[in-house]
């Protein structure tokens, strides 16, 4: 039995993604896992705006804080948080929506 990789967002601390694995009997862990990187690539790349993945990307990927993001950017602290919450809505939106998600996912 293979193990089926999703993009899941923690409702207690949505500030965090995780990911949640559930039991499949077709693709392999590692095929889900490049799908899943290639559909998250694809939306920080086309779909949010280049403020947004900045955020985002330091906020996420690279563990920085909120005020530490704000202060490199000259952005106030909020403008950093709407930037994120922004991002947060378009991945949540395109992993509803999309084919690729689906068919990897589904």
């Amino acid at each position: 039995m293979q193990i089926k990789t999703i993009l899941h967002m923690d409702k207690d601390n949505e500030d965090n993604f995780q990911y949640q694995y559930l039991k499949q009997e077709t693709q392999t862990s590692a095929e889900k896992n490049k799908l899943l990187a290639a559909f998250l690539t694809n939306v920080l790349e086309n779909e949010l705006t280049e403020r947004q993945r900045i955020c985002a990307s330091d906020f996420w990927l690279n563990g920085k804080k909120q005020k530490e993001i704000a202060r490199e950017l000259g952005l106030s602290q909020s403008t950093v948080c709407r930037h994120i919450a922004a991002a947060k809505r378009k991945l949540r939106h395109a992993a509803k929506y999309s084919p690729a998600t689906a068919s990897a996912f589904g």
